[in-house]
């Protein structure tokens, strides 16, 4: 009785949180009983929830929860906005048998996410910013992660996706356009793999363009270089490296000291 009203008021509430501990205390109460030799018990305990509708109240809800959730990813996908994924959540706390089985949810989740996933991602791609699409992959991610999910298909498409933008514009030697790039991946470093292909990229072209910096200074085109390091301090701290080149510039140019000194 104690949890029939607690389920009354859970369900008008739409706690899933209070229901799932319900569901818990239910079943567990029902295994204690229902293994029990004495008929009498098992069939006594059987009235009472059948008279209390607890049963068939959980599974209620539990089964038009998982519509709700679905019906909420199928707009999304409709309305082609994905701010409210609350629905990730929901579907992995859907207790197991309402899917026919552990492995039968594990497939269940995998495919019907992965269609999302992939649907989603194809429009954000032609349609959003670099920005936008990481930023939003990495609200999906970390949704996943918490309602336990190893999402690996979205990781792989985020990858991807980075790797090919990245070698673009590394591509077209555009610094300025690789290090809004470079900025906007590692902001979201916290769901990507510990060995991310992209952020391997990345590494590896800053340190190119660091080598190609010190190749100024050798060649005494300080300018360039100094110029080259304030650009990658967006990215990595050059203070040192350019107080370095200025020095060198001076030691191999005072007249520039002097100029800088005295203008007129």
């Amino acid at each position: 009785e104690s949890l029939a009203r607690q389920a009354d008021a859970a369900i008008k509430e739409r706690d899933d949180a209070r229901m799932l501990a319900i569901y818990d205390g239910y079943h567990g109460m029902k295994s204690k009983y229902v293994k029990q030799q004495e008929l009498q018990t098992v069939s006594f305990f059987k009235a009472i929830s059948n008279r209390l509708s607890l049963e068939s109240n959980i599974n209620s809800y539990f089964l038009q929860a998982m519509e709700l959730a679905k019906g909420a990813l199928e707009n999304n996908l409709a309305q082609k906005r994905y701010r409210n994924e609350e629905f990730i959540a929901s579907l992995a706390a859907i207790p197991d048998e309402y899917y026919g089985g552990t492995d039968k949810k594990k497939r269940e989740l995998t495919r019907l996410f992965r269609s999302y996933d992939e649907a989603k991602f194809a429009h954000l791609t032609a349609a959003g910013s670099f920005p936008e699409v990481t930023a939003s992959a990495a609200n999906s991610l970390r949704a996943y992660k918490q309602a336990s999910i190893q999402a690996d298909w979205l990781v792989a498409l985020l990858e991807r996706y980075a790797k090919e933008e990245i070698r673009s514009a590394i591509r077209q030697d555009d610094l300025l356009a690789f290090i809004a790039l470079a900025k906007a991946y590692r902001e979201i470093r916290d769901v990507l793999p510990s060995r991310s292909e992209a952020l391997d990229q990345i590494d590896r072209y800053i340190s190119s363009k660091l080598r190609q910096a010190e190749r100024y200074v050798d060649a005494r085109q300080y300018e360039k270089a100094i110029e080259l390091y304030r650009e990658l301090n967006a990215l990595e701290d050059t203070s040192t490296l350019i107080a370095e080149a200025e020095s060198r510039w001076v030691d191999n140019e005072p007249v520039r000291l002097l100029r800088e000194k005295y203008p007129d």
